[in-house]
């Protein structure tokens, strides 16, 4: 069951934080989603049924923060990311450290895993915070400016459909070009006429694949 309750405090503003404890007790590692440009209040329900779909494959603990509250926002198009970026990236990595206090959380073994936005976050903090032990990218890719200044990264799955027309799979081949030239152990998997959202099949064979490469890097 997701709990509502936690919530952590960034840039002093409150962050609502959706978890799933895992199970059995004991210390497991953790994986932080992170959402997309819509934000949770128009796609809530995607991302807890993502969630706990993803806690069932992999018995981690899962972590939804609600990183628009840093901002005010509740949906972003490319105008808000440029003037909030930063600030979500803060606001994410404090979201590490609220999941390493968590009493059932390895705290050396945090992963981040984004959608589209979330996915260009997750893969930002990944180039620049050491605490991430692994990234999995759903839709999104690197930013000019991390991909032109960022030295390693973690072990990274990068998902993405050859048919996206909000991010197109250029992005996604930047990423891996990016991560071979750093030798970054990764993996990469396009879907044959996917766009930005995958269907039911194909979202179950991408969510098996992240929770594989998960296990093997964290």
């Amino acid at each position: 069951m997701i709990a509502t309750d936690p919530h952590f405090i960034s840039g002093g503003k409150k962050i609502r934080t959706e978890i799933i404890d895992a199970q059995p007790p004991g210390l497991h590692p953790a994986v932080i989603l992170l959402h997309g440009s819509r934000g949770m209040r128009y796609s809530h329900e995607r991302y807890q049924l993502m969630a706990e779909a993803f806690s069932a494959a992999s018995g981690y603990a899962m972590l939804i923060p609600h990183y628009f509250d840093s901002t005010g926002t509740q949906w972003a198009d490319e105008s808000v990311y440029e003037a909030h970026f930063t600030a979500w990236m803060k606001t994410i990595a404090d979201s590490i450290a609220f999941a390493q206090s968590r009493p059932n959380v390895d705290p050396s073994r945090i992963a981040l895993v984004g959608l589209s936005l979330g996915g260009y976050l997750a893969v930002s903090l990944g180039a620049t915070d050491p605490r991430v032990k692994a990234v999995v990218e759903f839709f999104g890719g690197i930013p000019d400016v991390i991909a032109e200044t960022a030295k390693s990264m973690p072990p990274t799955l990068i998902l993405h459909g050859d048919a996206d027309s909000r991010v197109p799979v250029s992005e996604a081949r930047k990423l891996e070009s990016f991560l071979q030239a750093r030798r970054v152990k990764h993996e990469i998997d396009i879907f044959t006429g996917q766009g930005h959202r995958f269907d039911p099949m194909t979202a179950s064979k991408a969510l098996e694949k992240s929770a594989e490469f998960l296990a093997r890097h964290l």
